[in-house]
């Protein structure tokens, strides 16, 4: 029995391994094909599914070893199979929750399509809680296995995702699974079965005989493209954090903001999309680029020492080379766009690249520029949709522009070049963000810093070290008169001098600028969000306030709702639906077997525990690993490294849990993490400026203790559980999957209204409480049969 028991083992923490890897691939798969504001589902999924599991196990009491090993085989083929399944399924289910509102088939397909993702969570789910129903008495060592496992895989991902298609990312997930089959399925039955399949998926992931690409959702511009005759890709490229597709088509223009004025000819053919999204067109020819806002820079800054942020495309560095500019350093977090500017671009001579976070660059590096320019890097988003409320964003806050700014120059200038959005959103808050700044750095009068204009559509902003000139302002003047651009800003700016050449009805850009400038509460009565955004809430697209929602339900289905505010609301719709169907998933065995529950009442109040700790780990988890996209660098990297240390931390104090379970583990925890959570942004902002091998160790020194902690309470409590009955066993588990399906939406939403560092003082309180409700807790045994 000791040889199955450690097949046993290693079996789960192949499961496990699956289990993570695909949840972090389908967040992937899912922001190339719907988008990243929609992929936070998926852990939720992910938890959900397991916590059905679990409650399968209520309802089909097994309790003998022997039988329960023959569904642990059954479920160890069923589950990598299920996998698949749910691939094809995503990419062939035509599910658009834009039109929610008008097609009711919507509904279905919505149904359909979150059900196929909770599939194989729901058997990886079953197959973990029956393994610690069936082999209880070493529950600390299995539960510390699939800790132990969830780490490697969400490491894992990493390598295969940058080397491998979706498909084939998918099917490593597939292998993995079957490798525990292999090892729980010999000596049986199932044994030649396993093994056939395990070859077969081996076989698919070599030598590749066919390909199951991902569908993308018909609103992304590489889809729009594709309908178009001549249109093709010519390459694709992927790396842990994106797919680059390179496109040529007859149609791709780009000149964001280019003036009336030029009446020649725009360069058309190649270009680029992330993830699908976010199309650019890749420049070469230099005969327009005068006509830019942008060319701002060099009528202010002639021989100047240039950062360009992100210019995907190259149509930054193209103006800046036509200037004759000498030192240029361009910063591009993904090294695939360095490679396709190196391969289009003549002239590198004068440019160096840097890969790397903007924040991280700047926290490093002592250089002083002239010019610091953020180049326009997202396609336009109509931000009234709210559907990229939940994409965090580090280059867009307080902390950001004071970063940036302290390394400008003596009289430098920082530009940022906006889309233009009607009503101003965008705009106002980077204002806001621009003032803010400036005020926390000690500058009394920052309106004498700042200038604006707008093109037909975008908006720049110009922020100066230092006052404007008489000089520069009459520069900037006739630059502005010259290229038809409407200043909105300036200091001493009359309403006279404004709207002259892009009319609008009203100059409400002028207007809110001067209100968001004198008055305070101009921005709490706004009718959307623009306060500043910082570090701890750095949602800068997240523009909605609750005061919407009348009017979007008032014209809900009578306009096109991606466009008329419905986006927040069908992701929070979707939260919603998801919370009251985990509910219904905890109440299940009390609707259904009600007479059969004798004494429930007798765990009542460790079932409010297991709840609780369920709530609080995510509470921990998530805001943790969004705090760190920065720290680390990329979504991925904090997503796969945190969570790896997080699991790997949580196995270990699993596995060592049985030796501390009359300690108050729980409640020192719930101190430990209140410590971290005042803590922690100071001890980012000061370690920012370390090499990535030392802030990974600064990482694992921080979050390795809490997660050893975290491993615990679980454990610690299910001992006291078994001796009520062992059938509790998988209620307990499923009550704490559903709980983090909760705490996985609900952390999210609470830190873009509160900030990271409020969720996890929630956290703290929920440990805090959950420690006090074990201690209250008789610890005896019944000899009643409790599921």
């Amino acid at each position: 029995m000791k040889k199955d028991n450690i097949s046993l083992f290693i079996a789960l923490i192949f499961v496990s391994i699956s289990q993570l890897y695909l949840q972090v691939l389908l967040t992937r798969i899912f922001s190339i094909t719907q988008g990243y504001h929609w992929a936070f589902l998926i852990v939720g999924l992910a938890l959900l599914g397991n916590g059905i599991g679990g409650i399968y196990l209520v309802f089909k009491k097994v309790i003998y070893k022997e039988e329960g090993m023959k569904y642990l085989r059954l479920l160890s083929i069923i589950y990598p199979l299920s996998i698949v399944l749910t691939y094809i399924a995503v990419n062939l289910l035509p599910f658009d929750p834009f039109l929610i509102p008008w097609s009711k088939i919507q509904f279905f397909y919505f149904f359909l399509n979150f059900i196929s993702f909770l599939i194989p969570f729901f058997f990886s789910g079953l197959l973990v809680s029956l393994s610690l129903t069936i082999f209880h008495e070493t529950h600390f060592t299995l539960y510390s296995m699939t800790f132990i496992g969830a780490s490697i895989g969400s490491i894992s991902v990493l390598f295969f995702i940058s080397i491998l298609s979706e498909f084939g990312a998918m099917l490593v997930s597939v292998i993995l699974g079957l490798l525990a089959s292999l090892l729980l399925c010999q000596r049986s039955r199932y044994n030649t079965l396993s093994t056939i399949l395990l070859l077969t998926f081996v076989y698919l992931a070599i030598y590749k005989p066919f390909e199951i690409s991902v569908r993308l959702s018909p609103y992304k511009d590489l889809s729009q493209l594709l309908k178009i005759p001549q249109t093709k890709v010519l390459a694709t490229y992927r790396n842990v954090n994106s797919r680059v597709d390179i496109v040529e088509s007859p149609v791709i223009r780009y000149a964001p903001g280019l003036s009336y004025k030029y009446n020649g000819k725009l360069p058309s053919g190649i270009g680029i999309t992330t993830d699908g999204e976010n199309l650019k067109a890749i420049i070469t020819s230099n005969h327009f680029t005068d006509y830019l806002p942008q060319s701002i820079l060099y009528v202010l800054k002639k021989n100047s020492k240039v950062l360009i942020v992100e210019p995907v495309g190259g149509l930054d560095i193209v103006l800046a080379l036509n200037k004759d500019i000498k030192d240029i350093t361009v910063i591009f977090e993904n090294p695939i766009m360095v490679d396709i500017l190196k391969k289009y671009l003549l002239d590198l001579s004068n440019i160096r690249f840097i890969v790397e976070h903007p924040r991280i660059y700047l926290a490093q590096s002592r250089e002083m520029f002239d010019v610091i320019q953020f180049s326009l890097e997202e396609s336009f988003y109509v931000v009234a949709s709210g559907s990229y409320s939940l994409r965090e964003n580090y280059k867009y806050t307080v902390e950001s522009f004071k970063s940036v700014y302290t390394h400008l120059n003596p009289d430098g200038i920082v530009l940022f070049t906006r889309w233009l959005q009607r009503p101003p959103v965008e705009e106002l808050r980077l204002f806001n963000i621009i003032l803010t700044g400036l005020r926390e750095l000690g500058v009394k009068e920052p309106e004498k810093r700042i200038v604006s204009f707008r093109s037909l559509n975008t908006m720049t902003f110009i922020v100066k070290n230092g006052e404007f000139t008489l000089e520069e302002i009459s520069k900037i003047k006739r630059f502005s008169e010259s290229m038809s651009f409407d200043l909105t800003f300036l200091y001493g700016l009359k309403s006279s001098e404004t709207n002259r050449f892009n009319v609008l009805p009203e100059d409400i850009y002028f207007e809110y600028f001067q209100k968001l400038l004198r008055e305070e509460d101009f921005s709490k009565d706004y009718p959307f969000r623009i306060d500043p955004p910082r570090d701890d809430r750095p949602f800068f697209f997240h523009f909605f306030k609750k005061d919407q929602i009348s009017i979007i339900l008032k014209n809900w289905g009578r306009t096109w709702q991606p466009f008329g505010g419905a986006g927040y609301i069908i992701i929070i719709g979707t939260i919603f639906l998801l919370i009251m169907f985990s509910v219904l998933i905890i109440m299940l065995p009390f609707i259904l077997k009600r007479g059969t529950l004798p004494r429930l009442h007798k765990i009542s109040k460790l079932s409010i525990y297991f709840f609780i700790i369920g709530v609080a780990y995510l509470f921990v988890e998530i805001p943790i690993m969004q705090r760190f996209i920065l720290y680390l660098g990329k979504p991925i990297y904090s997503f796969s490294i945190i969570l790896a240390i997080l699991l790997l931390s949580s196995g270990f104090g699993s596995f060592y849990s049985i030796r501390l379970s009359k300690s108050p583990i729980t409640l020192i925890l719930g101190v430990f993490i209140l410590a971290i959570s005042i803590s922690l942004p100071f001890i980012l902002e000061f370690s920012l400026r370390y090499p990535f091998y030392l802030r990974v160790l600064l990482c694992i020194i921080m979050i390795g203790p809490l997660g050893f902690l975290m491993g615990m309470p679980f454990p610690i409590a299910l001992e006291k559980v078994k001796k009520y009955s062992v059938n509790a066993i998988p209620w307990c588990w499923a009550i704490n999957g559903v709980a983090s399906v909760l705490s996985s939406f609900l952390s999210t939403v609470i830190s873009i209204y509160t900030g990271f560092t409020f969720v996890l003082i929630v956290s703290s309180i929920l440990y805090i409480s959950a420690g006090l409700i074990l201690f209250l807790s008789p610890d005896k045994r019944n000899k009643e049969d409790i599921p």
